[in-house]
Order: C-alpha cells, then sequence, then structure tokens
C-alpha cells in the first residue's frame, strides 16, 4: 500500500488447504520510515492491538462471505 509516492504497508494473505477447508493467516509489516512512524505514534494508542483487531475483523469478514 502506498500514499502517493510514500510506501505505507505490505498485506500478505497465505491460504492453506485443512481437513475441514482452509486456513488464511493475513499478516502485514510497516513500511514507513523511522521518521514518519515516530510522528504518527500517538495517533493510534497501540497499533499493535489496533492492527491484530483490524485483521481480526477482515478474517472474520472474509469467513462469513464465503460460508454465507
Amino acid at each position: 500500500m502506498t500514499f502517493g509516492p510514500f510506501k505505507v504497508s505490505r498485506w500478505r494473505y497465505e491460504i492453506e488447504p485443512t481437513a475441514t477447508g482452509s486456513r488464511v493467516t493475513e499478516s502485514w509489516s510497516d513500511r514507513r520510515g523511522s521518521f514518519v512512524r515516530n510522528r504518527t505514534k500517538g495517533i493510534v494508542a497501540d497499533r499493535e492491538a489496533f492492527t491484530r483487531q483490524s485483521i481480526r475483523s477482515t478474517l472474520d469478514a472474509i469467513k462469513a462471505s464465503l460460508e454465507a
């Protein structure tokens, strides 16, 4: 993901077959430089917790859509 010419993040989805269907794993990496990361630190109080919850919401929505 970019914002204009700036790198922001890279999202990755891995899909693995399981005995009962599939397992989807979502991950991300922060591609912003340290200057930008430090300047935006206070915008989201706990970035890691926010990202974990966002990933959970995305995966839950994917699951609900596929099961519908």
